[in-house]
């Protein structure tokens, strides 16, 4: 164990104590710093002398409690001073630092800085140590310091010249020199000093005048500058008086003006060119007031009008005689209202001429009101001269497509019995000869099908009624179909046909596999025609895809005759063919191309050809197809459809005897049982007596023709039968018309045997 300390130890180190002591305490009350000592209960337990400075209270008036903190805290800081002591008492751990204000003794208010903290001893709390600054000095410190950087930034950013003179007139002040001074230059000196006599005596004798009478003056005049330049300057002189109300000077402040009597000058001259331009003006042009009183109008207005200026400058807006339209008066009115000042009137002229007139009018000053006019009345007149043009042409496309409509069934009636019976016959037993000829009946009824196609989807361009189908599609089964049609006359014509398929392709895509087969039809069909020798190449090629479309580029080349350099301009043109020769020679109307054009572009597409004279010719399209996540399935043949539905019963519409016979044929091909009426009365006769699972309706019939029969199955029959439209016409004349009478759907003629059942299955299931 450590030896005890002796009596004189203990004693020295008590008096050493006493020293340190009286050392801390004669800092702490000489410090400049306000120090509090409170205990955990808030209770004041040491305080310096600096508080006595501070706030003039004397140190134990604050530790007796005859004064409170909150007697010399500013009444508008209290609260805040509160809230944040609690603060940092609730948690310790939370050091105080605000500013507020305090009034002193003798009502001053100061500002303090007061920062407080706990204080701990072996995780004991002994209290909170607070220190308290003056910082009043530095906020006005920091405001003056503002203050002279606001004044700052205002004197260099002000524009003016602003001066200060004394009683002689001597420059004691000067913000933004002008003429061409600087500040040294002006102070102490006067303007005798510094301009001219003649500028020095003018501007004196108004100086002086203001420091005798006491009273301010507004004047705009020019000086001559220092480099003998002319500059004008607008502003005042006001008197400058000291503390007593004595004049001791004069304050100026002026504005350099000479940019603004530049402007004011052309301004002027603008004015001139303006007054020149209104008179000389082939527009008219009038200016009025709200009450719509003519007070200026130009000669062009007066021709407008037929009435001299001098007569309208007399008149109103109102005495003009209007026809069809409001009177001008209420539209001016209206104008006046809302401000909107485009529109057009008629009137009759002064001679009784009727105008039509188109003004745009605008408010140049208040009261005032400038219009500019346009005589419309050719301009009306010819618009509707088109519009009775556009009428009657839209009467004679509507005659053209009745007129194909017609001619469409009228040639397609016999074809479609033709082209039929040859493939019923085609199935007998036939020799070879016999087999020969129906083919060739076969294949110049298709010939004459498709130039009938071709003629009717031109109409249907020109009517801007071509419709596009998008049905999902395999383009390699359909590639190949399209040049396996060509396989018999490419092996008579000894010609090679080759296929080069990319394998990038998408297997199903989504798109008019039908105009696809058309364009492509039209192509091999020129090449096959074309070609003596050598080969036939049709290329299909991916170019690039998107998220949504695949881009294919379909070709095909041949080695044929080519096309003269002179024609290819033309070559897609309606009936154009490269030479009477080739028409003569190949046959042809050169409608192939064209509509193969048609089709390609209006479905976003672009078709080109390049050519050689003599050694062969090259078509390409661009189509885009959608790509498609839906599986294709392949069509039942005709036996699977028909194991479908049984004991059928169809009622076959239709006046023609060789298509009855047809439809009689081709329905007991299919095992169904048929009824036959002769027009639309005697189908209604046999509904209302008989029970049939479809109908198989013509359209153009006597007594009651197809459309007529129908609105009066839905309607006074109210039967809801399925019924296939049977339509010579491939227009969308007809096609609109079945849709809109009830028929559930269409088949053109020739008739198509499998499309034909197909349609019957769907519509029956």
């Amino acid at each position: 164990m450590p030896d005890k300390p002796t009596y004189e130890e203990l004693e020295q180190k008590i008096k050493e104590l006493e020293k340190r002591t009286e050392f801390f305490q004669f800092v702490s009350d000489n410090s400049v710093d306000w120090e509090l000592f409170r205990n955990p209960e808030g209770k004041i337990l040491y305080c310096n002398k600096a508080f006595e400075h501070l706030t003039g209270y004397l140190v134990d008036e604050l530790l007796n409690g005859e004064i409170s903190e909150k007697d010399f805290t500013h009444p508008d800081d209290w609260n805040m001073v509160i809230e944040q002591m609690l603060k940092t008492a609730k948690t310790l751990s939370t050091e105080t630092d605000i500013e507020f204000r305090i009034i002193t003794k003798n009502k001053q208010i100061r500002t303090i800085n007061l920062n407080s903290q706990p204080v701990f001893k072996d995780n004991l709390l002994l209290g909170f140590r607070t220190s308290i600054r003056d910082v009043t000095d530095n906020k006005i410190k920091q405001a003056l310091k503002a203050s002279e950087e606001l004044f700052r930034d205002i004197v260099s950013n002000n524009p003016d010249h602003i001066l200060i003179q004394d009683t002689d007139l001597k420059y004691t002040f000067v913000i933004n020199p002008q003429l061409g001074f600087t500040q040294s230059d002006m102070i102490g000196k006067t303007d005798y000093d510094l301009m001219n006599k003649e500028d020095a005596e003018k501007i004196t004798i108004i100086k002086q005048n203001v420091i005798n009478t006491a009273k301010p003056v507004f004047i705009e005049t020019s000086f001559m500058s220092k480099s003998g330049e002319l500059e004008y300057f607008r502003g005042t002189y006001t008197p400058k008086f000291d503390n007593s109300g004595k004049i001791n000077g004069l304050f100026g402040y002026f504005r350099n003006i000479t940019q603004l009597k530049q402007i004011e000058s052309e301004l002027s001259k603008s004015e001139e060119k303006f007054k020149l331009i209104f008179e000389k003006s082939s527009a008219p042009i009038v200016i009025a007031d709200d009450n719509g009183n003519y007070l200026v109008v130009n000669k062009a207005a007066s021709k407008l009008f037929d009435f001299t200026v001098d007569e309208m400058l007399h008149m109103n807006v109102g005495d003009l005689i209007t026809t069809s339209n409001a009177d001008a008066a209420a539209q001016y009115e209206e104008y006046i209202i809302k401000g909107e000042g485009k529109g057009e009137f008629d009137f009759i002229s002064k001679n009784g001429t009727h105008k039509i007139v188109k003004y745009n009018a605008v408010r140049i000053m208040p009261d005032f009101n400038l219009s500019i006019m346009m005589d419309i009345s050719e301009e009306n007149r010819i618009l509707e001269e088109l519009k009775l043009a556009k009428l009657n042409a839209e009467e004679l496309m509507n005659s053209k497509q009745q007129f194909l409509s017609n001619m469409s069934h009228e040639i397609r009636t016999p074809m479609n019995s033709i082209v039929g019976f040859t493939k019923i016959l085609l199935k007998t037993n036939l020799n070879d000869l016999q087999k020969e000829y129906l083919h060739a009946i076969k294949t110049s009824g298709e010939v004459l099908i498709v130039l009938i196609n071709d003629i009717l989807d031109l109409a249907k361009v020109d009517a801007g009624k071509m419709v596009f189908e998008k049905r999902t599609f395999k383009l390699h089964e359909s590639i190949s179909s399209i040049i396996h049609l060509f396989e018999h006359k490419t092996r008579e014509k000894n010609l090679e046909l080759i296929k080069e398929y990319n394998t990038k392709i998408p297997a199903v895509l989504k798109g008019d596999s039908g105009r696809l087969h058309q364009i492509m039809l039209n192509l091999l069909s020129n090449a096959v025609k074309f070609t003596s020798e050598g080969r036939i190449t049709v290329i299909v090629d991916f170019l690039g895809e998107d998220d949504e479309k695949v881009a294919i580029e379909f070709t095909v080349k041949d080695t044929g005759i080519g096309i003269p350099e002179n024609k290819m301009d033309k070559i897609f043109d309606s009936f154009e063919q490269a030479s009477a020769i080739i028409s003569s020679v190949y046959g042809g109307t050169g409608l192939g191309l064209a509509i193969s054009k048609q089709l390609v572009e209006l479905q976003g597409g672009s078709i080109s050809v390049k050519s050689d004279a003599g050694k062969g010719s090259s078509f390409s399209f661009i189509l885009n197809f959608e790509k498609t996540t839906d599986t294709f399935e392949t069509e039942p043949d005709s036996i699977e459809l028909i194991k479908e539905i049984e004991n059928l019963n169809v009622l076959v519409v239709e006046d023609v005897m060789l298509n009855q016979l047809l439809l009689k044929t081709i329905l007991n091909d299919f095992g169904f049982k048929y009824d036959v009426a002769e027009n639309g009365l005697i189908a209604i006769e046999k509904l209302q007596s008989n029970v049939y699972d479809i109908i198989l309706m013509d359209l153009m019939m006597p007594e009651m023709n197809g459309f007529e029969a129908t609105e009066y199955i839905r309607n006074k029959m109210n039967s809801k039968i399925p019924i296939i439209a049977l339509t010579a016409d491939v227009t969308t004349v007809d096609i609109e018309k079945c849709k809109a009478h009830g028929m559930d759907d269409y088949i053109s003629k020739p008739i198509d045997e499998k499309l034909l059942l197909k349609k019957i299955v769907s519509l029956v299931k």
